[in-house]
């Protein structure tokens, strides 16, 4: 949009917009974090609940650091 000029809300907005995380599944596109990170914890067995929480997006070292173990941990549990 070359000579519009935009308010700061909007272009706050749109860095927020920019920055948001996409997962690609099957051609599909679709925003990460559908679910607070605890949320996948709530009702799962932990391994699955790490799965789950990979499947939206979050990372293997935040994972780790919210249930307490290490990264390498998580890693073999989504191996």
């Amino acid at each position: 949009m070359i000579g519009v000029k935009l308010k700061e809300k909007e272009l706050e907005l749109l860095d927020k917009i920019q920055k948001q995380k996409v997962i690609t599944t099957e051609s599909v596109n679709r925003p990460a974090y559908q679910k607070i990170l605890a949320e996948h914890f709530e009702k799962e067995d932990r391994n699955d609940a790490i799965i789950s929480a990979i499947k939206d997006g979050y990372t293997q070292a935040k994972i780790a650091r919210f249930i307490g173990v290490s990264r390498s941990l998580v890693c073999k549990i989504v191996k």
